[in-house]
């Protein structure tokens, strides 16, 4: 039997063994061995099954969500697996609250998605709501994440589970939106070589698994759920960081034996392959994969401190040293060393000072001297193949940069993540450049005296262990690692320190020679102190600033994170419970799950209005310039709040005339719901009105709105009215469960208004009679 399969765990997935695991295969599994049937699996992108499928090249296909259209393509199990749903990735940097903050952004789907086309898919609800954004389509769920990393793509929709177990690696953030819950079955080509016969027994199996005492198909579903994301591309039972099983001849076993302790020479500063750094020790590259060796081989790695590369070298030719992480192979090194099969490969780039031409190759830098780090086998290879261009040998990359920086030489050679990471981290982009590409490759291998020949083989053993996915995520992790601020400040702080030193060996020699000027060298000095003190007193104050800045951001990320995460959760279930998707519910139920849904999306409200009041007093909140028709987006507002209106029988007014704002759009509509929300809760009777108009010349300017929410609801005493804006601000007696609320939405608001829209926000209000609220804002925000 024929059986597509794709990749998305832990509902399918490749194992390390070549095979597939997962909830759909191992269900399946358990059928086929029941029959007596052979699984023949057959793996492709998603829509490329589904072609299959239709085609009735694959028998079965795993992991399909059931929909209208698809059921008129295929056939489906009777039996439904699991009930997945879509959720919203944002990209790093962008934050998204709702489906409207998608207007004018771009979107990233799967091709074929369920979650992407039909009823319930993301385009279908943008379309019904009326948002207008560019759409891109990508052959897989990996494919939508990379383009959000990378953005090309602001947002980006995939299913649950695949966003829970990936979002980390890929450094995307999840949205509060979650749509399209579907139930996941089995699906079958409509017209098989099995006809019905394969669906009828997959169905009555599935029922009879469900039925078994203890319920095994639940269990099954339970362990890969329960389980924490990094190992869901493991079977259940194993780890996902046990050592990978290779076979060692009983010669290696013995030389291994007899060497459990190896000593490490590491270059100290090359990030993003290695360094050594006297708290953390081994990074980089090397450092994991140095690990990843150690730990299967059962030996201690050890590096050697307090070496530059130069003596590294040496040290592996003096035996020093017995082995060498990250080492390029060169006809030189090949005296003394003796090399592992490559486990990365990147290209050797020139930089070069902007003011000077590009460079079409190494031949074209007859012009000036090329700076090296001495020792590094890119010196080896230009003596032989371009004799005629200068070097100049240096201690480091960073030295190799400032070289070319100061004009010392006209270009530096190196390899393209090295030069990345430094350029970013000595803060040179504005004037180096990565100018243009050599002939030559990095190809790091492990280096081994000459003399432990026995090693290389084991180590060769160790590298086939490391699959293409897990090598992929360690180039990732170090290379997209962004320079340390630590590292900066020391640097910053090295400097001014020989600053100081200069001053002071200045003012020895005005004493020694002039003691007449004693008296004065001596205040200085004095002065010098106190500023030097003060100075002190001042950075660590600073410091401390820093670090209650970061822990607030820590705070904002984990309750970001921590809440919102479990709270989309409730309200994806609940959700899913109050519209009957898994059976009838009782009107009490029904009534109970609703009360359910309303506190987590108050909830939830609440957590979002805490997070974005940090980000604004943090300056750090993220704002758009939109071009709108402000009657429209009071229309909106008003459309929002409507049912609340009504449901108390309150009469809605609105009188907006078409008025062109350039404004963030969206903060705008967020302080309308905000005002008539409150409107429409302290109104028992009579009416809630919105006006919009431009102010003329005589009152204020023309380029000016303002937008008046008035109310005939309980009004606020005279004495309360300073207060109204305050943070944690409730005016309405302790336990009025009729107007619940948190006192924030008016603290927003008015946040809102003068800092992000650069407009103000008043209130008029008559005790039993009515409250009026006006924000007053430039038809031009920020211009």
């Amino acid at each position: 039997m024929r059986v597509g399969v794709y990749d998305s765990p832990p509902k399918v997935f490749r194992t390390a063994e070549g095979g597939y695991a997962g909830i759909f295969p191992d269900l399946l599994a358990r059928v086929a061995a029941k029959e007596g049937w052979s699984l023949e699996f057959v793996p492709g992108e998603w829509a490329v099954c589904l072609d299959r499928l239709e085609r009735g090249e694959i028998d079965v296909m795993v992991d399909v969500a059931v929909s209208p259209d698809r059921a008129k393509r295929f056939a489906f199990s009777d039996q439904t697996v699991l009930v997945n749903w879509g959720v919203l990735y944002a990209r790093p940097g962008f934050a998204l609250s709702s489906l409207l903050d998608l207007r004018g952004r771009t979107l990233a789907v799967m091709q074929g998605s369920i979650h992407a086309e039909g009823e319930g898919g993301i385009r279908s609800l943008l379309q019904k709501l009326d948002v207008s954004c560019t759409v891109i389509e990508l052959p897989s769920h990996e494919a939508v994440f990379e383009a959000l990393r990378r953005g090309a793509a602001d947002v980006g929709a995939v299913n649950r589970l695949f966003g829970a177990g990936h979002a980390t690696r890929y450094g995307v953030t999840e949205t509060p939106v979650l749509f399209n819950p579907t139930e996941l079955r089995y699906a079958f080509p409509k017209a098989g070589r099995f006809g019905d016969t394969l669906r009828g027994v997959i169905d009555a199996a599935l029922a009879s698994f469900k039925a078994m005492p203890g319920a095994p198909i639940q269990r099954l579903v339970t362990d890969y759920l329960s389980r924490a994301p990094e190992e869901w591309g493991t079977k259940p039972g194993a780890t996902a960081g046990a050592p990978v099983e290779f076979s060692l001849s009983p010669e290696e076993k013995r030389w291994l034996a007899a060497h459990p302790l190896m000593r490490l020479g590491v270059d100290p500063s090359w990030l993003p392959f290695e360094a050594l750094d006297p708290r953390k020790g081994h990074l980089g590259i090397a450092s994991d994969y140095t690990r990843l060796v150690a730990d299967r081989l059962g030996v201690t790695l050890r590096p050697a401190e307090g070496l530059s590369w130069k003596q590294v070298l040496l040290g592996a030719r003096n035996r020093q040293v017995d082995l060498l992480p990250a080492v390029s192979s060169t006809p030189e090194r090949a005296a003394y060393l003796v090399f592992s099969d490559p486990y990365v490969s990147f290209p050797v780039v020139l930089v070069t000072r902007k003011s000077m031409p590009v460079p079409t190759d190494l031949a074209g830098l007859g012009q000036g001297p090329v700076a090296l780090v001495d020792g590094y086998s890119i010196q080896e290879l230009l003596r032989r193949d371009f004799p005629h261009v200068l070097q100049v040998p240096v201690a480091d990359v960073d030295s190799g940069l400032l070289a070319v920086t100061e004009g010392r030489a006209a270009a530096y050679a190196d390899n393209l993540p090295a030069v990345s990471h430094a350029l970013e981290r000595l803060e040179l982009g504005d004037r180096l450049r990565i100018s243009s590409p050599t002939p030559y490759t990095v190809d790091l291998r492990f280096g081994v005296r000459s003399d432990w020949p026995e090693l290389v083989p084991i180590l060769n053993k160790v590298l086939a262990t490391i699959g293409p996915r897990r090598r992929a995520e360690i180039n990732e992790y170090w290379i997209t690692q962004r320079p340390s601020e630590e590292r900066k400040m020391v640097r910053i702080r090295n400097q001014a320190l020989w600053v100081i030193g200069g001053i002071a060996a200045a003012g020895v020699g005005i004493l020694f020679h002039n003691r007449r000027l004693r008296v004065q060298v001596l205040q200085r000095e004095r002065l010098a102190r106190e500023l030097e003190r003060a100075k002190i007193e001042t950075d660590l104050a600073n410091e401390r600033l820093k670090d209650l800045d970061r822990l607030k951001s820590m705070f904002i990320a984990s309750m970001s994170h921590e809440l919102r995460t479990p709270l989309n959760a409730i309200i994806g279930f609940s959700s899913i419970l109050k519209d009957e998707w898994l059976g009838p519910l009782n009107p009490e139920q029904k009534e109970n799950q609703e009360a359910i849904l309303r506190a987590g999306r108050h909830l939830l409200a609440l957590i979002n209005d805490v997070i974005d009041i940090s980000k604004i007093e943090a300056g750090v909140l993220e704002t758009a310039r939109d071009r709108f028709d402000l009657g429209g987006a009071v229309a909106e507002a008003v459309d929002l709040v409507r049912g609340a209106a009504e449901n108390k029988g309150l009469e809605l007014r609105v009188e907006a005339a078409p008025v062109e704002m350039h404004a963030d759009r969206r903060r705008l509509v967020q302080c309308l719901v905000n005002l008539l929300g409150n409107a429409v809760k302290f109104t028992d009777e009579g009416r809630v009105a919105v006006t919009a108009r431009t102010l003329a010349a005589g009152d204020g300017g023309g380029a000016w709105a303002e937008i008046a929410v008035a109310d005939t609801g309980i009004g606020i005493r005279e004495e309360d009215l300073p207060k109204v804006f305050g943070a944690f601000s409730r005016l309405v007696p302790a336990g009025d469960a009729r107007r619940p609320g948190t006192g924030l939405g008016l603290y927003l608001t008015q946040k809102l208004v003068t800092e992000t829209l650069g407009g103000e926000l008043t209130v008029t209000s008559a005790y039993g009679q009515g409250s009026t609220f006006t924000m007053r804002l430039p038809l031009a925000a920020g211009g």
